[in-house]
């Protein structure tokens, strides 16, 4: 949060926008500082385990952080933590993916990847964004 902090105290461009932070510490914890409709999901062998809450004034106008007087502050972000092991999975979006997907499709989609032997850190990224670019086209 201290950088989260000194980050947003030092900028001083126009304009707003939600964040996510995440960090994985050794003692197989994941940190996250987020504010706004951008956030994470955490999946395991089988399904999601963790997903992070939303924060938003109402539909389709999420709290962000900037210098304007209706712009949210670094005190209104969500600190969290949630245990994490090795074969998870943590998928990192913003409403751009959590807004246009459902949990359980992004969860299925993940896990169906890791079926087929995909690893997370290079073949499974790859596959789901090939999944999400053309969604219109059928694939076998």
């Amino acid at each position: 949060m201290k950088v989260w902090d000194e980050a947003f105290c030092e900028d001083k461009a126009a304009g707003s926008s939600t964040a996510c932070i995440i960090t994985l510490h050794k003692d197989n914890m994941l940190h996250a500082v987020n504010i706004g409709d951008s956030g994470f999901m955490v999946i395991g062998q089988a399904a999601a385990i963790y997903r992070s809450p939303i924060q938003q004034h109402s539909f389709n106008f999420p709290y962000q952080l900037g210098n304007c007087a209706n712009c949210g502050k670094p005190p209104q972000a969500q600190v969290i933590k949630v245990a994490v092991e090795a074969g998870d999975v943590i998928v990192a979006g913003t409403d751009g993916l959590f807004g246009n997907f459902s949990e359980s499709q992004i969860s299925e989609t993940v896990v169906t990847g890791i079926k087929r032997g995909l690893h997370p850190e290079d073949d499974l990224g790859k596959w789901c964004n090939e999944l999400t670019t053309f969604p219109w086209i059928e694939r076998s």
